[in-house]
């Protein structure tokens, strides 16, 4: 009788844990050549003038994510350069983020502080063609896959 009831219990765990195995989810990385890079969609404002009044305003930006393989985690940076200089300006969005809402005063602050300070060093009161793009990568060591540009012709008051 006792032997029935160890063996009734090691039938349990056997079926417990085939039956865990089979609900993991499939993960494979596709080979770095395959990764596909992010697709920025077309800019629903291409003309931003930022003042003091508007700094809290918002504009979508969309985009399609991109692709490592199945189940593979990563993240997505959005990024603003001008002259040969790129700054971040979100970081870290997760694989299932597909767009995001950026505050005026977000662009704002990255434009205007000076190249040294971090920012892009964008002449205030002038309008000036800054780009845009996404960049995508899986942990913190591995290939960043950029999407292509879009500009957007930014002024600023200070």
């Amino acid at each position: 009788m006792k032997l029935m009831k160890y063996f009734g219990l090691f039938v349990a765990a056997v079926v417990s844990l085939s039956a865990c195995s089979s609900d993991l989810e499939h993960i494979e990385a596709l080979p770095q050549d395959q990764a596909v890079a992010p697709m920025l969609h077309q800019l629903a404002e291409s003309e931003l003038t930022i003042t003091a009044d508007n700094k809290s305003s918002k504009f979508a930006v969309e985009w399609d994510a991109a692709n490592f393989g199945e189940g593979i985690i990563f993240l997505t940076d959005i990024y603003l350069s001008y002259n040969d200089v790129e700054a971040a300006l979100i970081t870290g969005l997760d694989t299932k983020t597909t767009s995001y809402e950026i505050n005026y005063s977000q662009i704002h602050t990255i434009v205007s502080k000076s190249v040294k300070d971090g920012g892009l060093g964008v002449e205030a009161n002038t309008a000036t063609d800054v780009k845009m793009r996404l960049g995508s990568k899986v942990g913190t060591t591995g290939p960043v896959l950029y999407s292509d540009y879009a500009t957007i012709k930014v002024t600023y008051t200070e």
